[in-house]
């Protein structure tokens, strides 16, 4: 599984930067990126990962679908202050769900971290794919909870991968606030 890790890195890892220096050609990779984790954590039975993963591949597609639009339509945009509470809110609550439902019924072995990955990487590639400014900030804890999760389950190709992740979220942010001025 080591090399399934590294490929879904690897691509994944084309996707971020792609999506920094706002490239189309970054959704393609961050689909295969995902297929090969869809493998990977299913294989380690982190099952929300797994679906998550499946459900980046088909954002990937509305990303790419939504990038070729004319620029006008695709312009970065920011969450009022009360937009991104609501929007948080609902996350935790989802999560909350989410973690009983997969500590009660399943094996997985890190329900409330992974539940809330789940949960709030849905919410931060929908916004990726919009281009809400906000999405950054949320890939920031994203990566951090994973480099957790990722060091617990011995994944430390993609513990890595998450950590570095942290770091181009930041360089994220900084390009698209920079595009954002007028």
């Amino acid at each position: 599984m080591r090399w399934v890790e590294g490929f879904s890195a690897l691509f994944n890892l084309l996707y971020v930067l792609g999506l920094i220096r706002h490239k189309r050609w970054a959704w393609p990779a961050g689909f295969l990126g995902c297929l090969m984790a869809v493998i990977l954590f299913y294989d380690q039975k982190l099952f929300l990962e797994s679906t998550l993963n499946l459900a980046y591949a088909g954002l990937a597609v509305f990303g790419w679908i939504q990038w070729g639009l004319p620029a006008r339509q695709v312009s970065i945009t920011s969450l009022s202050f009360f937009t991104a509470i609501q929007i948080g809110g609902i996350g935790l609550i989802i999560s909350g769900i989410l973690s009983y439902v997969f500590a009660r019924f399943s094996s997985n072995p890190n329900p409330i971290l992974d539940s809330g990955i789940f949960t709030f990487s849905i919410l931060a590639t929908y916004g990726q794919a919009k281009r809400i400014l906000q999405n950054w900030h949320a890939w920031i804890l994203i990566n951090l909870a994973m480099v957790i999760l990722c060091l617990w389950r011995d994944l430390t190709i993609y513990a890595a991968y998450s950590a570095l992740m942290t770091v181009l979220a930041f360089a994220g942010l900084r390009s698209w606030k920079l595009e954002d001025r007028p």
